[in-house]
């Protein structure tokens, strides 16, 4: 019988210690557009909500990318190369928003025991290059509900909930709602999802409360990033 000598035995099970411990961690980077709102008078929440006294509005566009990368944890030379790639959104069935022409904007209105009437195709997207884009058309549907608060200050979670057979519908008549019912609008517009590193801004013009017309302030998008470590 061979006889293992002590220090080779030792080293082994040193090294084989040492692989089942390093394991690894990968780290996940949202890149985000936060809406900012720069006026007197309007209070924007941390989590994106736009109080306006007689009603609130959240607004989300769906277009966060997200850049996954990892590593050893002991040894931290082992790098795997980042791997970069636009959120697949559910509003994107035809793959990540890089291969679609489209862009959706999702807005929760809130009229708090109000009469609302609000018109989607008022809602002018300004991109950084200066062109303005109005939508084509919008969706109705309810508003995603779970664990976490409908308003989720985490931009990459969706505010709408998808549901089978919603229709698209003429962005040029006018939306009513009233009394408590909130309702969630995923707004189209045919242009390619604005990158979350880059800034662009919204502005809402046709929005009545009890017959008063409100002036909406512009809404600024700027860069935003999460990150979320995976061991």
């Amino acid at each position: 019988m061979t006889i293992i000598p002590s220090r080779i035995f030792r080293f082994f099970i040193g090294f084989v210690s040492l692989i089942f411990a390093n394991g690894c961690v990968s780290v996940n980077e949202y890149f985000v557009s936060k809406p900012t709102v720069d006026s007197d008078g309007i209070h924007i929440t941390q989590n994106g909500v736009i109080k306006l006294g007689r009603a609130t509005i959240a607004i989300r566009p769906a277009n966060a990318i997200l850049n996954s990368s990892g590593g050893g944890i002991l040894f931290p030379f082992v790098h795997y190369k980042p791997d970069e790639y636009t959120f697949n959104s559910l509003y994107y069935k035809d793959g990540p928003s890089s291969s679609v022409d489209y862009f959706v904007l999702e807005i929760i209105i809130s009229p708090a025991n109000n009469h609302v009437v609000f018109v989607p195709r008022s809602v002018i997207l300004r991109l950084q290059e200066g062109s303005e884009v109005i939508p084509v058309s919008y969706k109705k549907l309810s508003i995603q509900r779970g664990w976490y608060s409908v308003y989720y200050p985490k931009y990459f979670v969706e505010l709408c909930h998808q549901q089978e057979g919603a229709k698209d519908n003429d962005s040029s008549l006018p939306v009513q709602l009233s009394g408590k019912s909130d309702i969630c609008l995923a707004i189209k517009y045919k242009v390619t999802p604005p990158d979350p590193r880059m800034g662009f801004s919204i502005q809402i013009n046709g929005l009545t409360l009890n017959g008063e017309k409100i002036n909406m302030p512009i809404i600024k998008f700027v860069p935003g990033k999460y990150r979320i470590n995976l061991a």
